[in-house]
């Protein structure tokens, strides 16, 4: 009996494994994403480097960006991004930026790169060691493509857009969810002034909803969509148990 459960336990670790792969294969084969770290005293300097491993030119948006979380989880970030086109056989510096050595705050870099239909490629996930006074990157493990705990991103404009990210984000962190894919707000337009919020964990769209400036409005909104990311939440770690 004993053995028949190892024979499981084996076969569903090489399962999950198997489909780990199978997810990272989808980035970094045409245009692929790195960041490079290096010491300069009390600093560390980052750079979000591209390479086209194709033999044609690509266009691509990139989003490089720093997260830093404290001691009570409270998390803050710095977002570089841009547009261009790559081209053949060629690699490109697409952002430089810099942080304090000793940060009292974990550190985690994200590069990701995006093709014309907004569909993420290339990417690569560093983490720093928090107070130390030597560049040490802590390994990352990545799920979906792109994975680190409590991450809300927002890609928002209106002003009533902002009032939901910040209500959401405060109650997200309220409720220490803690979640470990990364969730999204993004505001998307229609015709005329009206606007659409969508709220992803991971690449999963779980709520919706037309935007409107009223507070009580946005208020139920945000109670909604704290339920449905939370339910998400719970669905991901049901499935990974099993």
């Amino acid at each position: 009996m004993k053995f028949i459960t190892n024979i499981i336990i084996f076969l569903s670790l090489f399962a999950l494994q198997a489909q780990t792969q199978v997810q990272e294969s989808f980035y970094n084969k045409e245009v692929s994403g790195e960041i490079f770290l290096e010491q300069k005293g009390d600093y560390i300097s980052i750079q979000g480097v591209a390479s086209n491993l194709t033999d044609v030119s690509a266009s691509i948006r990139y989003e490089l960006s720093v997260f830093k979380k404290d001691s009570l989880n409270n998390t803050s970030k710095n977002k570089q991004e841009g547009r261009g086109v790559l081209n053949a056989k060629t690699k490109a510096i697409l952002s430089t930026t810099s942080i304090n050595i000793n940060n009292p705050s974990k550190v985690t870099i994200m590069l990701l790169i995006y093709n014309t239909d907004d569909k993420l490629i290339g990417k690569d996930l560093k983490t720093l060691k928090e107070n130390t006074r030597q560049l040490e990157v802590e390994k990352t493990t990545a799920y979906d493509g792109v994975e680190f705990k409590g991450i809300v991103i927002k890609k928002v404009t209106t002003k009533p857009a902002r009032d939901f990210y910040k209500s959401f984000f405060s109650e997200y962190n309220r409720y220490k969810i803690n979640g470990n894919r990364i969730v999204t707000i993004q505001e998307e337009f229609g015709q005329g002034r009206s606007s659409q919020i969508n709220v992803s964990v991971g690449r999963e769209v779980v709520f919706q909803f037309f935007v409107s400036p009223k507070k009580k409005y946005l208020k139920q909104m945000v109670e909604i969509a704290i339920t449905k990311v939370y339910q998400k939440f719970l669905a991901i770690k049901e499935q990974e148990s099993n």
